[in-house]
């Protein structure tokens, strides 16, 4: 006699891995950023930094003219989980009984739609996580704020983005104050780049549109697209990562790092039902850290505390 297997989650489980990168590559900041796969626990970062200042040649010895900088600092990944248990009988009470099968139901009757879902809130979520303002915990990464604001080398300034009033000239002046903090070195980084929350990037549009003074297409901004802000090489990036948050960061895309391993079996999004007690279970597993190269190529700009 054979066995009769139950085989909830083909779509799912077959497509396991593609699903969590799905869920953590497409994130809106880290689409942006520099990812480090392949981190098991902590690996060591390194970055070289040189320049080549030209001096007069003579003989004897030369005087130094040129500078190197390494990094050398750790980023380290959390291991972290959804895991949620479902009866699929619950569903027999909801409009959704139509879609369920006659007797006792073994599996959801959605579950592309469930899976596409899930993905979505993990991506939410990651957001969140990787711009923290608190610190790390058994639940969470350590957040890009709050490594910032311990951090001596990124440089402070002071304004209250939420202030009623704020018009063009006061969101301009901050940037433009913001972006003079940074080294003359890498003022001309194609990549620097604003991070706001949509809500912060919508009234920064809004003000602009009303001085009605600068020649930029804002026709395609709705609070959640980058645009261009005047005046100077730089992208404004609205993040849901700093929905709550009255900052605004900003730092050449490429010298924030996110940390994941997208390698490891451990790594996984499984949906399955259980004999054992009669439950459909989700499950999700991933690995994310978040570091960055050099903390004098950051400017964090707030409210005063």
């Amino acid at each position: 006699m054979a066995f009769t297997v139950t085989d909830i989650g083909s779509w799912v489980n077959e497509n396991s891995q593609d699903l969590i990168s799905e869920a953590i590559l497409e994130s809106n900041t880290i689409e942006k950023v520099t990812l480090m796969p392949g981190i098991k626990y902590k690996e060591q970062i390194k970055y070289l930094e040189t320049d080549s200042e030209i001096q007069a040649a003579s003989c004897g010895t030369p005087t130094t003219s040129g500078s190197t900088t390494l990094t050398d600092k750790d980023i380290e990944v959390k291991s972290l989980m959804v895991y949620e248990e479902t009866c699929p009988e619950d569903f027999n009470k909801t409009s959704l009984q139509l879609s369920m099968k006659p007797g006792w139901n073994t599996e959801i009757p959605f579950e592309q739609q469930y899976a596409d879902l899930k993905v979505k809130n993990l991506q939410k979520n990651i957001e969140k996580m990787i711009w923290s303002s608190t610190a790390a915990s058994t639940t969470k990464c350590v957040g890009w704020v709050y490594s910032f604001n311990n951090d001596s080398d990124v440089e402070d300034t002071t304004f209250d983005w939420a202030a009623t009033g704020n018009t063009a000239s006061d969101f301009m002046g901050e940037v433009y104050t913001m972006v003079n903090k940074l080294p003359d070195k890498i003022q001309d980084m194609t990549d620097l780049t604003l991070f706001v929350s949509p809500s912060l990037s919508r009234k920064m549009t809004q003000s602009l549109v009303i001085a009605d003074g600068y020649h930029i297409d804002l026709t395609k901004t709705d609070g959640n697209s980058e645009w261009e802000f005047p005046g100077i090489n730089l992208t404004v990036k609205p993040t849901n990562g700093l929905v709550g948050q009255e900052v605004a960061v900003l730092t050449p895309a490429s010298n924030l790092i996110v940390g994941t391993d997208l390698q490891n079996e451990s790594e996984q999004f499984k949906l399955w039902y259980s004999d054992d007690d009669l439950q459909v279970k989700f499950l999700q597993q991933f690995k994310i850290g978040t570091s960055y190269y050099f903390g004098e190529y950051v400017v964090l700009s707030q409210k005063a505390s």
